[in-house]
């Protein structure tokens, strides 16, 4: 199994965020087209600093052996935690 998520994040504050993404597959995190986190099984993370506003998120898994699952969490001026849907509008 595999799937591609697209998402427009929106960030409130202007500072370096770190990023998150833990599975037993392989998963990758890009914001505004750059690769942040690239992790082949277990955890990864990554940091970008950003400005206040939108930006384009992209989030792909490919399902390892075993069960699936995927996390996605970030921090910032804030402690570490699930991205919020709040934070996120779909891309269609």
């Amino acid at each position: 199994m595999a799937l591609r998520y697209r998402a427009t994040l929106r960030v409130p504050t202007d500072t370096t965020y770190t990023f998150y993404t833990s599975s037993p597959g392989t998963s990758r995190l890009l914001i505004d087209d750059q690769t942040v986190v690239a992790a082949h099984s277990g955890e990864g993370s990554g940091t970008v600093s950003l400005s206040p506003g939108a930006h384009s998120l992209v989030v792909e898994y490919a399902q390892g052996r075993g069960d699936a699952g995927l996390t996605v969490e970030w921090a910032g001026p804030f402690s570490r935690t699930e991205i919020p849907f709040t934070a996120l509008s779909l891309n269609r």
